[in-house]
């Protein structure tokens, strides 16, 4: 059975940045995960993308009834670099379970001020520690952040180019993004 016919039981929303200003003090924070091995995937990866615009998969799973039912944060060694740390925060949405609404603000501010390197996996489902057959985790990971603010609150802005790169028009124009991740991407 492929992935994209199998039950989404849970989308998790994983941001990673070196920034721990870009977390929501509100945000528990889940304890500090040690450098592993990688070990043997068992996800698919579907979608790769870059400086992506998460807003309209965000609406996509939330008009298909799922909600954000937990959020927490936690820190990480680099592997390139074992000096330097950064953090992952996971904003959880499923089916059951009590929304979360403080936490969906602070998700929709990361993804109103940002556009992010994208990968989206289907993995499998797990319950009490059995995979659930036609069962999957959808697990969309972001990294690598482009802001669309300046920290003075202005717009980034891009001059628009040709296809030989050469400038066209006659002033820059706000940044926007390059790719639109929806379920169907």
């Amino acid at each position: 059975m492929k992935a994209r016919e199998m039950e989404t039981k849970l989308v998790l929303l994983q941001f990673t940045t070196a920034n721990k200003n870009l977390i929501a003090e509100n945000i528990r924070y889940k304890g500090f995960d040690s450098p592993q091995k990688k070990g043997k995937k068992n996800g698919e990866q579907n979608v790769e993308a870059e400086e992506a615009c998460l807003l309209d998969l965000i609406a996509e799973v939330e008009k298909k009834g799922y909600r954000v039912i937990d959020t927490f944060y936690k820190k990480r060694v680099n592997p390139q670099s074992v000096k330097r740390c950064y953090y992952a925060v996971t904003f959880i949405y499923g089916l059951e379970g009590e929304e979360d609404h403080q936490h969906r603000e602070a998700l929709m501010t990361l993804c109103k001020n940002s556009l992010w390197n994208v990968r989206v996996y289907y993995n499998p489902y797990f319950q009490k520690g059995k995979k659930v057959p036609g069962a999957c985790a959808v697990s969309v990971n972001a990294r690598m952040r482009t802001p669309l603010f300046r920290p003075n609150g202005e717009p980034v802005t891009v001059w628009p180019k040709d296809r030989n790169g050469n400038r066209v028009g006659e002033h820059p124009l706000p940044k926007g993004p390059k790719n639109i991740i929806t379920l169907n991407s």
